[in-house]
């Protein structure tokens, strides 16, 4: 097996740019995502910007974190975490679609097209606001939703007090009502 190739200056430099906020740092990695985001996204509820803002932040607190080691390259490392933020969104916007059924969401007899539009447009947003929320919040929502547990199910599931959940549900129902808002 080969030696690892000793972490590039440059590298390390951009490292510590986009840390420090550094525009020309940050349109750097920015771009690396982009590339990846153009040549990934199929799915029109996720956004090209969706992907390089969840990707920003999960850099961002990985390498405050130091986790990343420079054992690849910074473009290589940037591009995969880009590539595994798309299929992490793509994932919650299919397990959103089982959280909404055709019978739960459209009336049976739409009174007219604009209804018909209307109800679209809901199932469309609220679709984008479940792939926006955190992956706690979306398995809070998987489990009350689709698995329809009720409180000290998910509790006991999760091993903390009913109490707990409660908050956590308060907290995701406080971040969807703020997505909502943002998407109107």
């Amino acid at each position: 097996m080969c030696a690892q190739e000793p972490p590039t200056l440059h590298d390390k430099e951009i490292v510590q740019g986009f840390l420090r906020g550094d525009k020309r740092d940050y349109d750097t990695i920015v771009g690396w995502m982009k590339e990846m985001v153009r040549n990934n996204v199929w799915v029109a509820a996720i956004t090209h910007d969706d992907v390089v803002a969840e990707t920003c932040l999960t850099l961002l607190t990985n390498l405050r974190a130091g986790k990343f080691r420079f054992e690849s390259s910074l473009k290589t490392y940037v591009q995969r975490m880009t590539k595994y933020t798309v299929i992490r969104l793509v994932r919650a916007h299919r397990r959103a679609e089982k959280y909404i059924t055709e019978k739960n969401m459209n009336p049976s007899n739409p009174e007219t097209p604009e209804q018909i539009y209307e109800d679209k447009e809901e199932v469309f947003l609220f679709h984008r606001m479940l792939s926006l929320m955190d992956e706690k919040c979306r398995e809070l929502w998987r489990m009350i939703l689709y698995e329809e547990l009720s409180y000290k199910e998910i509790a006991a599931k999760l091993n903390v007090s009913e109490s707990a959940i409660k908050v956590r549900i308060h907290r995701c129902k406080e971040a969807a009502m703020q997505i909502s808002e943002r998407l109107k």
